[in-house]
């Protein structure tokens, strides 16, 4: 019964739509998305990959004897231990080159947030195999940021009410949030989401499969990316784990194109979810347009499926909502066309010359001295967003675009955003968008990290002056 149970799951909240097997045609294109893949390096080699696994196996040694000191210190019976859980990309299988790795210290209740921001961030900045090394303990999800063997490196930390924690641990059990701290909940949540979507889906070779090659036409086409407004890694993975719930025994090839054709005409902002949406009153707010106004104005609602549910694209705005629709509709059109010809279907990832395509731009050029640069990137990227949002409400705007990649020098770096203008009558009218950076400055200039190094500058560029930017930022590489 219980078995049954867990397979009805797999299948998502309204059952399968086809139990039909793939074509031998179908896993044969399977096998040419996969080629294609390989041959624009979307995977990691075996050395890095072994890299990757040495330096988690250093790390959580590290964490189990920082537990195991602290424990001995406190006096704590019996032996001490802490465990590092993987989450996002890496734990699903679909990093690719030089991605960060996504890291959960799970730590027993007498080690505190301060011992494990202050203590096991000096033990891992004395490591030999450390380079640059920064904290946000008072970030929304408190992180450590690192790189270690040369693999850049996320730490969050999660401390639960048990004496001990070791490898029978289930971070699935929803008890164990019971009572906890928000902050720890929201480290938790990551490595629960995770670990939830990979229960409930019907095959997992597949998931990764279609999920890496959703991933690589998202970058290509400039629609990834959870800060600027887009699908995240979170919510591109539930939107294909949802079609595999759909589709449970098709081809990658299979999904992929299902993706494009049910994406294309779903209904939003119906929201999409894996599994029922389910409150444990613990205080905790779980995601439901009918309760909470904000969450009713989500344009494309994609829910995690982990206690507690919340809703992975609340960045996304009408401008940006409106892009991943048309480009969504683009590819269904493309893989209708191709009729299964590959060298057609594979158009579908062409990149998109986003700096030919609008007439008017935005530049957000920041500076700081070196030591900064990572803290204020990091803030101006989180808000570039804000500024699409201010500069859409201007009359003569359509929609502003984010491009979702900064141009990073060591002291300098640039955002920009595409502005599409309203088409008048009257050709010579221009765009006066000074009320509208002004406003974005005075929220940047305000935030409390800023030091005098940082500085800010926001001005309009013609496409003929962005194109020149861009000329000279990669000539200089």
């Amino acid at each position: 019964m219980l078995e049954n149970k867990t397979e009805n799951a797999k299948y998502g909240i309204t059952g399968y739509v086809s139990l039909n097997k793939p074509s031998s045609d179908s896993v044969s294109k399977s096998t040419c998305l996969l080629e294609f893949l390989k041959k624009h390096d979307f995977f990691e080699g075996e050395e890095d990959l072994k890299k990757r696994e040495r330096a988690l196996g250093r790390l959580d040694h590290l964490l189990k004897k920082f537990v195991e000191e602290e424990g001995r210190r406190k006096g704590e019976s019996g032996k001490s231990s802490g465990k590092i859980f993987t989450f996002g990309s890496y734990r699903l299988g679909v990093h690719d080159t030089g991605a960060d790795i996504d890291l959960l210290c799970v730590v027993p209740r007498f080690v505190s947030r301060k011992e494990f921001f202050d203590l096991f961030y000096e033990i891992l900045k004395q490591e030999e195999q450390t380079g640059e090394i920064t904290k946000a303990e008072d970030a929304y999800v408190p992180v450590i940021k690192m790189e270690y063997m040369g693999i850049p490196i996320d730490l969050t930390m999660a401390r639960v009410n048990l004496p001990r924690v070791d490898s029978s641990i289930n971070l699935l059990n929803d008890k164990l949030l019971r009572n906890m701290d928000e902050k720890c909940i929201l480290s938790l949540n990551g490595s629960r989401v995770t670990d939830a979507m990979l229960n409930l889906v019907p095959d997992c070779e597949t998931f990764h499969m279609a999920l890496r090659t959703i991933k690589f036409w998202a970058k290509r086409r400039y629609i990834y990316g959870n800060a600027y407004g887009y699908f995240g890694g979170v919510a591109y993975a539930i939107s294909v784990a949802r079609i595999c719930q759909m589709y449970p025994n098709g081809s990658v090839y299979d999904v992929v194109c299902k993706y494009f054709e049910t994406f294309s005409s779903w209904d939003w902002p119906a929201p999409v979810i894996l599994t029922p949406v389910v409150d444990h009153q613990y205080n905790l707010k779980v995601w439901d347009a009918k309760k909470y106004p904000a969450d009713k104005y989500h344009k494309m609602p994609v829910i995690t499926p982990a206690y507690p549910s919340m809703c992975a694209t609340h960045n996304i705005s009408q401008s940006t909502a409106d892009l991943i629709t048309h480009e969504i509709q683009r590819a269904k059109d493309i893989a209708s066309e191709a009729d299964g010809d590959m060298k057609k279907f594979i158009t579908i990832f062409n990149s998109t010359d986003f700096f030919r395509k609008y007439k008017l731009y935005v530049n957000v050029k920041i500076e700081a001295d070196s030591e900064n640069m990572k803290a204020w990137i990091g803030y101006v990227e989180s808000k570039v967003r804000v500024l699409c949002n201010k500069l859409d409400t201007n009359s003569l705007i359509v929609a502003t675009i984010p491009f979702p990649k900064a141009f990073i020098g060591e002291t300098q770096c640039n955002f920009f955003a595409g502005i599409s203008v309203l088409r008048t009558s009257n050709a010579s009218k221009r765009v006066y968008v000074d009320e509208q950076i002004r406003s974005f400055t005075d929220v940047i200039n305000g935030w409390a990290g800023k030091s005098g190094d940082m500085k800010i500058e926001v001005r309009s560029e013609t496409k003929k002056g962005v194109q020149a930017f861009i000329k000279e930022y990669f000539d200089k590489k």
